[in-house]
């Protein structure tokens, strides 16, 4: 196994149009790092310049000890998993899983013992016999994953590997990748736009956007933390609520003041008076009664089953959303006070950037 550096990574393609721009990233060995953000922000290309698909415009990839960067892909010794799982279709799940080994030249009873071991491995035993049309999405996908596993590769990359199957064996391969982790050991480099897939998986995380990273940590530290605006709003289901306003001068410190809300502040490093947006998670919302004059008024409710979200109206360009417990009595066209849990609340400047 083996760690991964990245050292200013940058990719520019025909037309100027700049893919990644200035990647650095360190991954140790045996760390899973999931890569995340929406369409186009340049995680596939990162993953693809690690994997030698991709010539980076400038910068260096080190895999262990070994500067990369112009290597071809089947010297650098990694095993990838794309979303397309390419299975032969006229061949057994037994050859498709030994066709690595067999290209190599592998004797015949290695090739049997390595191919048993694996598919024990990955719980396709019973499948060996069978061929890829017969198998279910999440059985199609274990054994791509024991074609990869059986070249004992120095990492593994793995392109949005879960996307095509439906929301239930998502959940079940989420559970299965990260118990292979644990029982390989091995460095995984992961790739999703699917944020419940890179906190449930993920060791570290990494936030990209048009190319940059914004925030490298473990996922609660991503979730609870966030640097910024963007990482803040792609992160919770649903997303963050924003609240418009502006800091005051007040006696002591600053007041966040906005159509739904007034609140003190004590005041810290770097923060002034100014434009400002207030950052608050729907769970972090509580409602209570109100008579006439109250703050905001219920529009919409969706029952979850083990909760219900809440769509506030408060004047604002966009509805407040709020989780509350199932059993609570809310109705549409109820008007109440919202109550924020104020040591949950973060504050971003008109830029976006975080606010002490």
């Amino acid at each position: 196994m083996a760690s991964i550096r990245l050292d200013n990574l940058v990719k520019r393609f025909s037309g100027g149009v700049e893919a990644v721009g200035g990647v650095s990233l360190d991954i140790a060995d045996g760390e899973f790092v999931v890569l995340v953000g929406p369409s186009g922000c340049g995680k596939t290309t990162t993953l693809n310049m690690i994997a030698g698909l991709e010539r980076p415009t400038a910068g260096d990839i080190w895999i262990g000890n070994d500067r990369v960067t112009d290597w071809e892909p089947g010297d650098r010794h990694l095993g990838m998993v794309f979303q397309s799982l390419a299975l032969f279709p006229h061949l057994t799940v037994f050859h498709n899983i030994a066709f690595p080994l067999m290209i190599k030249h592998v004797s015949r009873d290695g090739i049997a013992a390595r191919v048993s071991a694996v598919a024990a491995t990955l719980r396709v035993t019973h499948l060996l016999s069978k061929r890829p049309a017969t198998l279910s999405g999440g059985e199609a996908q274990r054994v791509a994953l024991a074609r990869t596993i059986i070249v004992k590769p120095s990492a593994f990359l793995m392109d949005e590997p879960l996307s095509s199957l439906d929301a239930k064996l998502r959940v079940e391969m989420r559970t299965e990748l990260k118990r292979l982790h644990a029982q390989l050991g091995a460095t995984f480099v992961y790739v999703t736009h699917d944020q419940a897939e890179a906190m449930t998986m993920a060791d570290r995380i990494v936030v990209m956007d048009q190319g940059r990273i914004h925030q490298v940590g473990p996922p609660l530290t991503i979730y609870n933390d966030p640097t910024n605006r963007f990482v803040a709003g792609f992160f919770g289901v649903p997303a963050m609520n924003f609240i418009e306003g502006e800091l005051r001068e007040a006696a002591g410190g600053l007041v966040f003041q906005a159509p739904v809300l007034r609140l003190g502040l004590a005041r810290t490093t770097g923060a002034g008076a100014g434009p400002a947006v207030l950052g608050v998670r729907p769970e972090h919302l509580r409602l209570a009664d109100g008579g006439e004059g109250s703050s905001v008024t219920v529009s919409l409710i969706e029952p979850l089953g083990d909760e219900t979200l809440v769509f506030l109206d408060y004047g604002g360009p966009a509805s407040l959303v709020a989780k509350v417990a199932a059993e609570d009595a809310v109705a549409v066209g109820d008007r109440c006070q919202v109550v924020l849990r104020t040591d949950k609340l973060v504050f971003f400047d008109a830029n976006g950037a975080r606010i002490a």
